[in-house]
């Protein structure tokens, strides 16, 4: 993939225009126009794809936004209970070092995604992992509880 490492003045310039697309994607979403959004996330992924920062800090700031843009594609995806692809975009995510705000959040949508495809020991593990981050979080006894619904449903 052709990438560039820009001076700070236009990464930032760069990064300014990826948020651009990512909220103009962001409004459409709430606005449930999916294929807007999808459109505006796949520009803001393409401009972080394209840049790289010259320092690790900046480089940290890419990658940060490049797993936000792919958990905001996730979550298009799983509107449109395209939940195959909801994975692959978490699991892009997931591939990303981030904080583990980010990182719970990634599991729980990755989790959520797995539900709708009827994995449910995948959706569980995905809980696992969050819980392993962040065990005070309080949307996983509400995400536990459907898995286990789910799974209790599948096996009658």
């Amino acid at each position: 993939p052709h990438q560039a490492m820009l001076p700070s003045h236009l990464l930032v310039e760069a990064l300014n225009e990826h948020l651009r697309e990512r909220y103009a994607g962001n409004k459409a979403y709430q606005q449930q126009d999916y294929s807007t959004a999808t459109h505006h996330y796949e520009r803001a992924l393409a401009v972080v794809n394209f840049v790289v920062g010259s320092t690790p800090d900046e480089q940290a700031e890419v990658l940060h936004n490049k797993a936000t843009v792919l958990l905001n594609m996730a979550a298009v995806h799983m509107a449109l209970q395209d939940w195959g692809a909801a994975v692959r975009c978490c699991d892009d995510a997931l591939q990303i070092p981030q904080s583990s705000d980010a990182a719970v959040k990634a599991w729980l949508r990755r989790s959520k995604a797995n539900l709708g495809r009827h994995e449910h020991q995948s959706a569980f593990e995905d809980l696992q992992r969050a819980r392993e981050l962040d065990p005070w979080n309080e949307q996983i006894p509400a995400y536990r509880a459907a898995v286990l619904i789910a799974r209790q449903e599948a096996a009658h």
